[in-house]
């Protein structure tokens, strides 16, 4: 294919093959180097081509080193969009005037976790206990804490990529909806599973530890070191969906102060 040829022609550039609809570049110079640098640069800025396509540049004895698509063209299903809510649901009155939620505007609790396939989800919710509305954009800042309160190590949240952060307007009274979402992690080598999490609404706040709770009992996440946990933004919790005390699973236990 002529984008392979066209690769194969920059500066340290090794080799370059096309197949499986994909682009594979290997780079003679060093991963870190400004020389594979520039040919990331190349592809990226590259004119996408008829059908958004992927590429990986390696160096020729590791393994990936980036990954993206030609000219950042994202296949459709993988672009960022705003939250659809369920059909007869009506939309919270948005008002530009309204102001960012704080501390004590807000109360935050967890669901009970859920599984199937093999992955796990659980959901983060902030009601607003305040007399009038405020507005929520962007992520809860998230940490998973062991049963000695101690850190996961490497244990981190990655935005969800097909859902775009918008800024909501929770009325006073109503919940707003964040998800998580992992895959599930062997726990027979390492038993060190997560029994917390410390959550800050936004960046700014002060964030409060919460305890996963399951039939009215605290229980842990296979959450471990070295995870990798989806997260999504702050959006509205509509009618039909499970908010707290809806179900017999996701009681609402009330955040402590972190340490």
């Amino acid at each position: 294919m002529q984008l392979a040829v066209e690769a194969a022609q920059q500066p340290n550039v090794a080799n370059a093959i096309f197949g499986s609809g994909s682009l594979s570049v290997y780079s003679s110079a060093a991963d870190d180097s400004e020389q594979t640098a520039d040919i990331k640069r190349w592809l990226d800025a590259h004119e996408p081509l008829s059908e958004p396509t992927a590429y990986t540049l390696s160096s020729p004895d590791v393994g990936t080193i980036f990954d993206g698509w030609i000219g950042r063209e994202l296949p459709d299903h993988l672009m960022a969009k705003p939250p659809v809510l369920p059909e007869g649901v009506t939309a919270w009155p948005g008002d530009a005037n309204a102001p960012t939620c704080t501390q004590d505007d807000l109360k935050l609790s967890l669901s009970s976790p859920d599984a199937a396939l093999g992955s796990r989800f659980l959901s983060l919710y902030a009601h607003n206990v305040s007399a009038s509305a405020c507005s929520l954009q962007g992520y809860a800042q998230i940490t998973f804490l062991n049963a000695d309160g101690d850190v996961q190590d490497d244990a981190v949240t990655r935005p969800e990529t097909h859902v775009s952060a918008e800024r909501i307007v929770v009325p006073s009274g109503e919940y707003a909806i964040s998800t998580l979402n992992w895959k599930a992690m062997s726990t027979s080598q390492d038993p060190d599973e997560t029994t917390d999490l410390s959550v800050a609404a936004l960046p700014n706040l002060e964030p409060v530890v919460l305890t996963p709770m399951h039939q009215e009992r605290p229980t842990s996440l296979d959450i471990l070191d070295g995870a990798r946990v989806d997260l999504g933004p702050w959006v509205q919790a509509a009618e039909g969906w499970s908010k707290p005390g809806e179900s017999s699973g996701s009681g609402e236990r009330p955040g402590s102060r972190a340490p």
